[in-house]
């Protein structure tokens, strides 16, 4: 992880990692990311994590919509009638805001 980090940051370019667990996300933080793109959902954080994503300035993107669908709840429908958002709005993603994953 180390190595893509240090090539993104040779780049000029942000280094995100896309993680699940919590031990990944501390890995992504220890190995210098700038950023989680999701936030874990194997359990709640443990002491010091928000500290230590604080400390790094590392920002995170939940996608809590993202968790919540992986939950069976399709919340990102009301999106989808929201008249300042929804004429910006693809069919494509309509769909995709009013859909969920199965449990």
């Amino acid at each position: 992880m180390a190595a893509v980090i240090d090539a993104a940051h040779a780049r000029k370019k942000l280094a995100v990692a896309h993680i699940a667990e919590e031990s990944y996300a501390r890995w992504a933080i220890e190995e210098n990311v700038d950023g989680l793109v999701h936030i874990f959902q194997d359990a709640s954080a443990t002491q010091g994590f928000a500290a230590l994503a604080a400390q790094r300035k590392v920002f995170v993107v939940p996608t809590l919509s993202v968790l919540e669908s992986a939950a069976g709840i399709a919340s990102g429908e009301s999106l989808t009638t929201d008249p300042r958002l929804a004429p910006y709005l693809t069919a494509e993603e309509i769909e995709n805001l009013r859909a969920h994953f199965r449990n």
